[in-house]
């Protein structure tokens, strides 16, 4: 909003309220009764002057059920809004007729939340008259478009930009004219839409608050279908006997693969979260956005819907579960960035799934297996940032704690199948394989993926008197794999106290360079502090060959 008839203003102001020197005044309107409101009232006789008096601007009237109005007040000076100087009236027994001008301000129920200023004037009288100008409002656009291009490094060009003239009251409580300028930016580097938007001085252009507003984010209901030709073809609807509806965002008539907790990004279009147009929900899928098969590839309907929908499982059965996010950044719950149609190192399809320290990528696999997203291995690579961030198991590929890390994260994948499911097939990954029946390991059985004829080296163990130096972790994580099966089916016990175990040993137990041997003691500290059975937890450690 822009104002080019007020070129006078600072000269009026200047002599209304010559005698006043106090800077400006914050009223908490709690602490007060409604008879305040008649200091901002509008004067019966109005002149040059008095129009430039500080009022309160009626903005909308709620009643709610109790027949309570709640009435919605902006402050003005000289016509122009004053930041943070707005409250609400709630008035009992009300209407929507109810108005600052008719309020019963002897009402001793009548109450008031919010802030608004007294004395203002002796703070702006000074303002010179070409803030009041479309010129002075340019620059300020033009300062605020500099300012977020050498902060953000982000060159591309503001578009819908607004500029308004009003009063910023400092936190010395100094009054300012000021101008609110904010514009959209839509980046090749960011799918969202951002909103940069800055108080600017309206004479120095100083900074006073900055940040990023986009209003028009919805969190709404979406789905497509997901699975591949070996699970069949799911239907994220909600509907009887369907995969439940999906979390994302909505802005302008888009649906993005976003929601509170995951974002699914297309590694082949520089990491862009997924989106597509979401006009109006489609009725026959329960009234849901609907994105039908969004980035289906390669025998699969939709990894990108089967990715928003096993990171959304994986987060709550961890937050749930134990009362934490599985992830965090600087103490906050981290953003799990799912990375689809992620390619190898030689920039070739990639039939693998890894965890890079910040991020899981999923490849769209090859001839063995479909795109690597399911539930399973999802939560096996989300878990190696669990384990990344608590114990810290390190070491070579061939390395005890390597193949202790592994195993978590194998543990973790049927943790997250029971959560869903309340069942276990012992299986890492056999919903993405193209031959049914086959799987990466077998927890019930780790040995079983020896094929005939393969060297000892590429065979899974389950015991730790087989384990050698020579054995890569994805093999000799079967030691662990065991353990935990047997745990698990022990009497009394079920997949989630086993890797409650597991998750508090990780947490608090075992260290970077924890072997076998000192894992499982871990275990059994674990074990004990949950105070459960201890007794099962050492038969199943003792199954695999481990005492403590």
């Amino acid at each position: 909003m822009r104002k080019n008839n007020f070129l006078f203003a600072a000269s009026i102001i200047a002599m209304a309220y010559a005698p006043f020197v106090n800077a400006a005044k914050a009223i908490d309107l709690s602490q007060q009764s409604a008879a305040i409101l008649q200091t901002f009232a509008a004067p019966a006789v109005t002149s040059l002057a008095t129009k430039n008096l500080p009022q309160l601007k009626q903005t909308s009237t709620e009643v709610d059920q109790n027949q309570t109005a709640h009435i919605r007040v902006q402050e003005m000076f000289a016509g122009y809004p004053v930041w943070g100087a707005d409250a609400v009236v709630h008035v009992p027994h009300a209407t929507h007729m109810t108005t600052l001008k008719n309020l019963p301000v002897k009402n001793a129920n009548t109450t008031m939340n919010g802030i608004i200023y007294q004395d203002l004037a002796a703070d702006l009288a000074s303002a010179p008259n070409y803030i009041f100008t479309s010129a002075q409002a340019d620059k300020a656009l033009q300062q605020a478009a500099q300012l977020f291009q050498e902060k953000s490094g982000n060159k591309h060009a503001m578009r819908d930009a607004h500029t308004e003239l009003m009063i910023f009251v400092d936190q010395k409580n100094k009054a300012h004219w000021a101008f609110r300028v904010s514009a959209t930016v839509q980046s090749s580097d960011e799918a969202m839409p951002i909103k940069p938007t800055y108080i600017l001085d309206a004479v120095s252009f100083e900074v006073y608050d900055q940040w990023n507003e986009v209003l028009s984010l919805e969190r709404v209901l979406g789905g497509g279908y997901g699975g591949n030709f070996n699970t069949g073809r799911l239907s994220y609807d909600g509907l009887k006997n369907n995969m439940p509806k999906l979390n994302m965002f909505r802005l302008n008539k888009a649906c993005f693969l976003q929601n509170d907790t995951v974002t699914v990004r297309n590694a082949m279009k520089r990491n862009l979260v997924i989106q597509f147009s979401c006009q109006t929900p489609v009725v026959v899928h329960d009234n849901e956005y609907w994105d039908e098969s969004i980035e289906a590839v390669a025998g699969a309907y939709s990894p990108a819907n089967d990715a928003l929908y096993v990171g959304k499982i994986v987060s709550e059965m961890y937050q749930n579960w134990y009362g934490a996010p599985v992830l965090v950044l600087k103490g906050k719950p981290m953003m799990l960035n799912m990375r689809v149609h992620a390619l190898d190192e030689e920039g070739k399809v990639m039939e693998n799934a890894y965890w890079d320290g910040k991020q899981m990528s999923f490849g769209d696999g090859g001839k063995e297996m479909y795109p690597l997203v399911s539930l399973g291995i999802a939560a096996h690579e989300i878990s190696h940032g669990y384990t990344q961030q608590h114990s810290g198991l390190t070491g070579n590929d061939k390395s005890q704690p390597a193949g202790l890390n592994e195993s978590f994260s194998d543990m973790a994948a049927q943790a997250a199948e029971y959560y869903a499911s309340g069942k276990n097939n012992w299986q890492i990954g056999p919903e993405v394989f193209k031959v049914k029946g086959q799987a990466l390991r077998y927890m019930d059985q780790p040995t079983k993926d020896c094929v005939p004829g393969a060297p000892k080296n590429e065979c899974s163990i389950d015991n730790v008197k087989d384990y050698t130096a020579k054995l890569d972790a994805h093999y000799s994580c079967g030691v662990f794999n065991k353990a935990f099966y047997l745990l698990s089916t022990s009497k009394d016990w079920t997949t989630k106290k086993a890797f409650d175990v597991m998750v508090l040993a990780n947490k608090a137990y075992w260290t970077k360079t924890s072997t076998f041997q000192q894992a499982a003691c871990g275990v059994m500290s674990a074990t004990k502090a949950l105070h459960y059975d201890a007794a099962a937890t050492k038969a199943a450690l003792n199954g695999v060959g481990l005492d403590c």
